[in-house]
């Protein structure tokens, strides 16, 4: 008789903890709370359309399309030749490393407007490393335009903003990154 009332018990208890762990999950903000913490609001505010940037939506075949919010312009990737893709877009990787350029031009151009870098152009490498699969380092040569010359002090400037643009600030600190400033010769 014990033996069945302890049984009774323990089934009571494991049917009220399912019904408290099912009403948990549930319900948002407790789960928001338990999963999140002190992101909660975070977490709330997040599909508000003002606090997204992009929507990406996966179209088949290892490919991608992202929509930035404001704009409307679109980008597709596709899984590189290496990695089970055809390789017939950016890739994820190629799209990091290539922002990394497109934030040094467009950082110099906001902090030097002064400077004249119409026409500077940027050759990016991407060089990936293994175990595990990340890009090792990013090798980005600009090319200055001969609209120059560009004084010691130029030089001296737009190289440390570029060094200290937001996407080269945001890399992990075990990847390269490489800048080659190639100044014309006037």
């Amino acid at each position: 008789m014990a033996k069945e009332e302890a049984t009774n018990k323990i089934s009571v208890l494991i049917i009220a903890f399912i019904e408290i762990t099912k009403r948990k999950l549930l319900n948002i903000s407790n789960m928001e709370h338990h999963i999140f913490g002190a992101n909660r609001a975070r977490l709330r505010n997040f599909n508000k359309k003002s606090a997204m940037t992009s929507k990406v939506v996966y179209s088949g075949e290892l490919h991608t399309i992202a929509t930035h919010l404001r704009s409307g312009s679109t980008i597709e990737t596709s899984a590189p030749v290496d990695n089970h893709g055809k390789g017939d877009r950016f890739s994820p990787t190629d799209l990091m490393a290539t922002s990394l350029a497109t934030c040094i031009l467009t950082t110099i151009a906001i902090v030097a407007p002064s400077i004249n870098i119409d026409g500077a152009e940027c050759e990016v490498e991407k060089i990936m490393v293994s175990n595990p699969r990340r890009i090792g380092e990013v090798v980005v040569k600009i090319s200055f335009p001969k609209s120059g010359p560009y004084s010691d002090e130029e030089k001296k400037r737009i190289e440390q903003i570029a060094i200290t643009c937001p996407v080269h600030q945001s890399f992990h600190p075990d990847c390269k990154r490489t800048i080659l400033f190639n100044w014309p010769n006037v």
